[in-house]
């Protein structure tokens, strides 16, 4: 007997584990029950890594150890159950196991570890990381915190999830030190550089995050020398290809995520990943699509779940979303994509909202008798409100609005007011509309009706339609000579990706005096040069326009056209999360032309700061000058323009 427990304590020491653990067997088969090869067989188990069953025979014999092994059991156990909870599919089943050992961290805390300084330590550790994956980030932060003001560090280890739960609570900048310390020890931590690099990206520098993670791609091959593949590098490259896209180099990274996609159909993650992108580029259906695949191959990840959602809300198939969603927050609650995906569907369920207003001021650029003769006056000034209830079985709003218009004719002031409620009805692809009001003004008094429907036929294509009785955007001047007009209204887009938007609509007022206006305009709006902090675009179009009468009491020409072309740059000032600073700045030239006038080139330019405050809320304040040309008189207009809105 002495040799056999000789010979596996040699072995033990030579960290021979399966010999020792075959040599303490002999010796229980000799002497059943023998104390000393019970406990040693348990603390080589131990040693091996076979935790749980080390702990077992601890549990069946507790009396054969020290009280600083049985807690080394326990701990043990306790680690490799933690490392078995982050390994569970099913959220609710590893909240559920999260949960319980957070009990059991708290009860050795103030029991059998309370007395032992380096057990303690170790499970309050462990017990950090517990609560950090139940999403417990305030109670991670404040712990953090409360460690570091009393002079003591984190494990490497335990960094990386610290820095996660700052980032959760939106304070990259301690996340970026944390994690530059671990990098600064261990440049090639995968996930190290990864959190950087969304810390970067959440401080506003796209820039520094893209060449963080280019230069770990660049250090470190798809294979070493030996050929051995490096594992970490796929999720890098994902994670490379998203700043990409956050960084508004849209279309660069979703070529890439093509390239991998299609390598790798397959891949729950790439798949997710390319929902996104597809999402951002105007292509909700093909969104869909991939989602789905990636939902397929990974049904209890949350990620793609909420891709699902998102492009189901995109699509306005509000009904499907709801029914998923409601599963889709029982399971993942807790998820911070998931609570992003709930905040939107709130936005999307509530009311709507928005102001415009208008005034704007016209003068003779060369002295003459009278005063501007253009559609817009001497002055004008408009302003309307809009008000869209909460959704209604998924599919309806009620909503109501009120505005006034008014402009001066060379001393004679027309003026419209007008209120009206609204019914909307939207669902996948059809949506329509009908507003009914009373328009009000000292020379007209009636009942307006209008209906509108739209339709989209695909990810690119979109149609829409609208008639009205009694049109309010008919002219004023016409309201003054007692004159209404009944409208129609046509319009078709195409819109392939997120850089360019093509336009066609056409319109028809047909006035009571019996003229007949037609006009029709087609337009292009192409992205020229992206960035993260901002874009510049062109804008161009064509259009025309022609009347039956040529006697008409308002400005009406017989046969007009025109050719714009425009610039506009969009710059981002200022953005902390939701919240941002906008300027957009408009350089626009057209040339029109009306029959018996001539032609004449337009300049115009308008400055527009806006001000984004939280998620669906915008602000903006416009100033515009121009100087068009109506009747072959040249005006200088100056407009300003305030809109404000909130929901989606």
């Amino acid at each position: 007997m002495g040799t056999l427990m000789a010979a596996a304590a040699d072995a033990r020491r030579e960290s021979d584990w399966p010999l020792a653990l075959d040599l303490y067997a002999q010796a229980l088969d000799l002497r059943p029950g023998y104390a000393t090869a019970l406990r040693e067989r348990a603390l080589t188990l131990q040693q091996q890594g076979a935790v749980i069953e080390a702990w077992r025979q601890y549990r069946e014999r507790p009396t054969l150890f020290r009280a600083s092994e049985a807690l080394g059991f326990e701990l043990d156990a306790l680690a490799r159950r933690l490392n078995w909870a982050q390994l569970e599919a099913d959220p609710k089943a590893q909240e559920a196991a999260l949960r319980v050992l957070l009990d059991e961290y708290e009860a050795m805390r103030l029991g059998a570890a309370s007395e032992d300084a380096g057990a303690l330590a170790r499970l309050e550790n462990d017990r950090l990381l517990t609560l950090q994956l139940l999403g417990r980030h305030v109670e991670v932060e404040a712990e953090v915190t409360a460690r570091l003001g009393r002079g003591e560090t984190l494990p490497e280890w335990l960094k990386v999830p610290a820095a996660d739960s700052l980032m959760a609570l939106r304070e990259p900048e301690r996340a970026q030190s944390e994690l530059q310390s671990i990098l600064d020890a261990e440049p090639g931590n995968a996930r190290a550089s990864v959190l950087q690099s969304y810390a970067l990206l959440e401080q506003e520098q796209p820039a520094k995050a893209h060449a963080l993670l280019k230069d770990w791609l660049d250090a470190n091959p798809p294979f070493d020398a030996s050929g051995s593949a490096n594992w970490a590098r796929p999720g890098v490259e994902l994670n490379d290809i998203l700043i990409e896209n956050f960084s508004e180099q849209i279309d660069s990274a979703y070529a890439r995520i093509v390239e991998l996609s299609d390598l790798a159909p397959l891949d729950a993650g790439l798949q997710e990943a390319r929902a996104g992108i597809e999402r951002r580029r105007g292509w909700p259906e093909r969104a869909l699509v991939s989602a789905r695949i990636a939902a397929t191959e990974a049904p209890d990840w949350v990620l793609p779940r909420a891709a699902e959602i998102e492009a189901l809300l995109d699509l306005d198939r509000v009904r499907e979303a709801r029914q998923k969603l409601d599963t889709f927050i029982q399971r993942h609650g807790e998820h911070r994509q998931a609570q992003s995906v709930q905040q939107r569907w709130e936005r999307r369920q509530g009311a709507r909202w928005a102001a415009e207003a208008l005034r704007a001021q016209s003068s003779l650029v060369e002295e003459e008798s009278g005063g501007p003769l253009g559609p817009s006056g001497n002055g004008e000034f408009r302003a309307i409100a809009r008000w869209d209830g909460p959704l209604l079985d998924d599919a309806w709003r009620l909503g109501a609005l009120a505005g006034v218009h008014w402009a001066d004719f060379q001393g004679e002031r027309v003026e419209r007011s007008r209120a009206a409620l609204t019914v909307s009805w939207r669902q996948d692809q059809l949506a329509w509309g009908a507003e009914a009001g009373r328009t009000l003004d000292d020379f007209i008094t009636e009942t307006a009706v209008g209906g509108w429907l739209s339709y989209r036929h695909t990810d690119v294509w979109r149609s829409s339609y609208a008639l009205w009785q009694h049109a309010p955007f008919a002219s004023l001047q016409a309201r003054a000579a007692g004159i209404r007009a009944d409208g129609a209204q046509f319009g078709l887009s195409r819109s392939p990706d997120e850089r360019s938007r093509s336009s066609l609509s056409l319109e028809q007022l047909r006035y009571e005096d019996g003229n007949v206006r037609t006009s029709a305009y087609l337009a292009h709006r192409q992205q020229i040069h992206a960035q993260p902090h901002g874009e510049w675009y062109t804008r161009l179009g064509v259009g025309g326009g022609r009347a039956t009468r040529e006697d008409a009491p308002y400005f009406n020409p017989s046969r007009d056209a025109s050719a714009d072309a425009g610039l506009t740059l969009d710059r981002l000032l200022h953005r902390e999360y939701d919240a941002a600073w906008r300027l957009r700045l408009d350089f626009d030239i057209s040339r029109g032309w009306q029959d018996g006038y001539g032609s004449h080139w337009t300049p115009a330019i308008e400055i527009m700061p806006r001000w984004q405050w939280c998620a669906g809320h915008e602000v903006s304040l416009g100033l515009r000058w121009s100087r068009p040309v109506y009747d072959g008189r040249r005006e200088e207009r100056w407009a300003l323009v305030l809109r404000i809105g909130g929901g989606e």
